[in-house]
């Protein structure tokens, strides 16, 4: 069964393992649309990167949003590859740099990367980017139409003794 909260968007989740993020907990669900395996096997020839699940998310206005965060769960593994797909209207896809220890978790004068994602892009993230910065798609104060955005990743299953969702970094055994 799923554990969640009210997210300021709709989405739903493909893959043989669940995943859990922030205060959700989306089950293993491996129904995949043909659609998209489609897209799966373009992104990974793309990218040269496999994955083996899809966070799906819906941003039905510019209401809808994703706040602060990096996506650096540890069933995630290390340094992880997301690879995202921007399908529907264009929304800004916005970065900030993690502050130096010294700052105290002060994000006034970091530097920021704020990129529109229009229909099509495809957005990869990689090596240190969760670990150095944190991404938003904010809510907008102008009216935009509904924006579909697919981002695939490779989930490792949870280490032994490890909460499901939390920030924990560890190397999963690979062959």
């Amino acid at each position: 069964m799923s554990v969640g909260y009210e997210e300021p968007r709709l989405t739903c989740w493909f893959g043989e393992l669940p995943y859990t993020y922030a205060r959700s907990t989306m089950d293993a669900n491996t129904q995949w649309h043909p659609l998209l395996l489609t897209l799966r096997g373009a992104v990974q020839q793309a990218s040269g990167c496999s994955f083996n699940s899809l966070l799906c998310n819906l941003y039905r206005n510019c209401h809808d949003s994703i706040g602060w965060h990096s996506d650096d769960e540890a069933s995630l593994g290390n340094k992880p590859t997301i690879a995202s797909i921007s399908l529907g209207d264009t929304r800004v896809f916005s970065l900030r740099k993690q502050p130096a220890p010294e700052e105290n978790g002060d994000y006034t004068y970091v530097e920021r990367i704020r990129v529109p994602l229009s229909h099509g892009t495809l957005l990869l993230m990689d090596g240190a980017t969760q670990d150095d910065w944190q991404h938003q798609v904010g809510k907008e104060y102008h009216d935009r139409g509904p924006r579909i955005n697919l981002t695939f990743r490779t989930i490792f299953p949870e280490p032994e003794g490890h909460r499901p969702g939390t920030k924990l970094r560890f190397t999963p055994n690979q062959p």
